[in-house]
């Protein structure tokens, strides 16, 4: 599901301006790592306890993105999450 909603952002993320398609970039590289985590998790190779750790961890960033004032205009140009 985190793929399919990051494959269906990028065609977006192209007719950005420079500055913003690097932050959109940077949120979809964010759903990008937690997907790799839970295919991971899938595959018996992290636990629940690291799958849940990355999880937080991703939070945290898109939560800090999201806080800075840029962060929020790319929010609004790449789609909701």
């Amino acid at each position: 599901m985190l793929d399919e909603l990051v494959d269906s952002q990028l065609p977006l993320v192209v007719g950005l301006s420079e500055p913003s398609a690097r932050r959109a970039s940077e949120y979809l590289a964010a759903l990008v790592m937690l997907g790799q985590a839970y295919r991971w998790y899938g595959a018996g190779w992290i636990g629940r306890r690291e799958l849940h750790e990355r999880g937080r961890q991703c939070v945290a960033v898109l939560d800090r993105m999201a806080r800075r004032p840029e962060g929020a205009r790319t929010l609004r140009h790449i789609g909701r999450f």
